[in-house]
């Protein structure tokens, strides 16, 4: 099971079609889920409930609704529980770090474009079990609103994560607020190779380099 998180007033339709989600199921034997986010009130621009001064919602509610899809998906479907990973961009890859760190009992994997962490929203915390992590960011023009600076935020990610022994894979393509399609097709790769279990990668320094464009790198 693959979930993908949108953006920021984004909607699951165009970003299934922007990520490819159809493709993505039929390659790799997966149900892909494409949830879309409901505004808080009426009026309001539509994003996932991460703690942050731009919501107003506890997370638990998205947190909920992980939980319920995760378990009504796998009734309907029958899927590899050792198998649930996660994917977003911007607000859903800021969503998508919030899941690694308090739901990486379900993780075996996760794809975090243009998320992370920050004093701004929310700071880290020690996941429980490891989870395989591939992200990406634009470089120093990688920002929402001049505040949300996703360069610091993946980077101060990825040197938590390391620190607390995850396979932690960081790409920095320097396009500004977007992610490539190469960096999309690579975390795939290496999300699908992974399940959940001891936090084990068979992503080294070499197969990184032969699946991943040249501005990617294990930490």
């Amino acid at each position: 099971l693959l979930m993908l998180w949108h953006g920021l007033g984004d909607s699951s339709g165009n970003f299934a079609n922007g990520m490819g989600a159809a493709s993505i199921a039929a390659q790799q034997g997966a149900v892909v889920a494409v949830p879309q986010a409901k505004a808080p009130s009426s009026g309001a621009t539509a994003m996932w409930q991460f703690p942050s001064p731009l919501t107003n919602k506890p997370p638990q509610f998205d947190l909920m609704l992980f939980d319920s899809l995760v378990t009504c998906i796998d009734q309907q479907f029958d899927i590899d529980n050792g198998r649930v990973m996660t994917m977003g961009f911007s607000a859903g890859a800021i969503w998508s770090t919030y899941l690694v760190m308090h739901r990486s009992d379900y993780l075996a994997a996760a794809a975090i474009f243009s998320g992370g962490i920050s004093t701004t929203l929310f700071g880290y915390e020690k996941p429980s079990y490891k989870v395989a992590v591939i992200g990406s960011h634009g470089g120093p023009t990688d920002m929402f609103q001049g505040i949300i600076k996703f360069q610091d935020m993946m980077t101060t990610l990825s040197s938590s994560l390391v620190k607390d022994g995850h396979v932690m894979i960081l790409c920095s393509h320097g396009q500004g607020h977007t992610v490539t399609q190469g960096v999309v097709a690579g975390a795939v790769k290496f999300i699908f190779s992974h399940k959940y279990g001891d936090g084990s990668s068979v992503y080294d320094a070499a197969r990184v380099a032969k699946v991943l464009p040249s501005y990617c790198s294990l930490q």
